[in-house]
């Protein structure tokens, strides 16, 4: 909201009611994925999915975590380790917060580049498309 404007009590009034919806949205897919358990391989694909390796190397039939690139090799260093890995261990819950953290906190050159890039640019992006694939996966 723009505090130029005049304050309209009723917009705000809209706007939290709208945040709130979200935030109950949010808080149900969190519980969700807390809830489904990841088999290692499925954790792999996902990271894969979500951090391609562009390497012309033939991979093997059950993808390993050496083949995956950096960024998702990193990621799934996170997964145990992260802020919030204790809420629900080995769960899809767990894998997503994982992405979240990585996006947020060390994908970057500096605060203001990931600041930028969660709210508006690629992390955005990954970030919702990371939770749209944990919540298919664990459906």
């Amino acid at each position: 909201m723009n505090h130029k404007k005049a304050f309209d009590a009723d917009n705000v009034k809209e706007m939290l009611g709208i945040a709130n919806v979200k935030l109950s949205d949010y808080k149900e897919m969190a519980e969700h994925l807390g809830g489904k358990k990841y088999k290692k391989g499925e954790v792999l694909a996902y990271l894969d999915n979500l951090f391609p390796t562009y390497s012309k190397k033939e991979r093997s039939k059950t993808l390993h975590a050496q083949e995956l690139s950096t960024p998702a090799k990193r990621v799934f260093d996170l997964i145990e380790t992260s802020p919030g890995a204790n809420y629900k261990p080995g769960s899809w819950w767990n894998a997503f917060n994982a992405v979240t953290y990585f996006t947020d906190h060390e994908r970057g050159s500096n605060n203001d580049v990931r600041l930028q890039s969660a709210w508006y640019g690629q992390s955005k992006n990954l970030k919702l498309k990371a939770l749209e694939t944990a919540l298919e996966v664990a459906a």
